[in-house]
């Protein structure tokens, strides 16, 4: 019995408190902690059994492809690239150039620096996110380390770079 029977489930997000879980028709299901609605379902009460994640709103008509959990808020990606987050967004985490809590998906702001850009998979961290785009650019919003970042940022990747290893040097006396 209950939402997840006879679904076939292909892939589960979670978290330390939460799970998200996605099935072959592209809708997803939540269940665990809840207090600032990162299962997205419209309430803030935890929630033992999996229920279906809020598909009357932003999600409406779409079909999720990937998503992923974080510590207090989750994140999904449709089958047109589009990126929804929802729970906690008191760092930006949810990117939709704000900071209020949404027990339901709401659409990451498009415009800026995904203007135009394919969403192929996110990541959801403690309160921040990051997206990769088809073209292998990467997107991050959410807490920074010295400041909050409401809307998705590109992330310059000539910055990221590989910490050469330490030189060994002979002391000789």
């Amino acid at each position: 019995d209950g939402v997840l029977k006879d679904k076939l489930i292909v892939s589960i997000f979670t978290d330390e408190f939460n799970t998200l879980a996605l099935d072959d028709d592209g809708i997803l299901y939540s269940w665990g902690r809840n207090t600032y609605g990162q299962l997205g379902c419209g309430t803030t009460s935890d929630i033992e059994f999996p229920v279906e994640v809020d598909m009357t709103g932003a999600l409406n008509g779409k079909k999720i492809v990937s998503a992923d959990a974080g510590a207090e808020h989750a994140c999904a990606v449709d089958d047109d690239g589009k990126v929804y987050c929802w729970g906690r967004n008191d760092k930006g985490q949810l990117g939709d150039g704000g900071t209020t809590d949404s027990p339901v998906p709401v659409e990451v702001d498009m415009s800026g620096d995904l203007s135009g850009k394919e969403i192929e998979a996110v990541s959801a961290g403690e309160s921040y996110t990051c997206v990769i785009d088809t073209e292998g650019s990467v997107y991050c919003w959410g807490e920074a380390i010295d400041s909050e970042v409401h809307l998705p940022l590109k992330v310059n990747m000539s910055d990221v770079f590989e910490v050469p290893p330490k030189k060994i040097q002979q002391i000789s006396n």
